[in-house]
């Protein structure tokens, strides 16, 4: 078992920054390298065909999300 993770700058932009840091980690599941930070040369997600990660999708069950 591995684990992967993405880094990413938030930059104000919270739903930005988990596109970004998604894409890292990708990229690192692919390189096999554990670890990589965004570079937005490198992880290009405009012809990203993987679902897009949202916001509300990280909230707990019980949070009101959208009220």
């Amino acid at each position: 078992m591995t684990a992967s993770i993405g880094l990413a700058p938030t930059g104000g932009d919270l739903a930005a920054a988990l596109a970004d840091a998604d894409a890292a980690m990708y990229r690192a599941k692919t390189t096999r390298t554990g670890v990589a930070v965004f570079d937005r040369h490198r992880d290009d997600h405009a012809n990203d065909t993987r679902p897009a990660v949202r916001v509300r999708d990280l909230a707990p069950a019980t949070a009101e999300v959208g009220r």
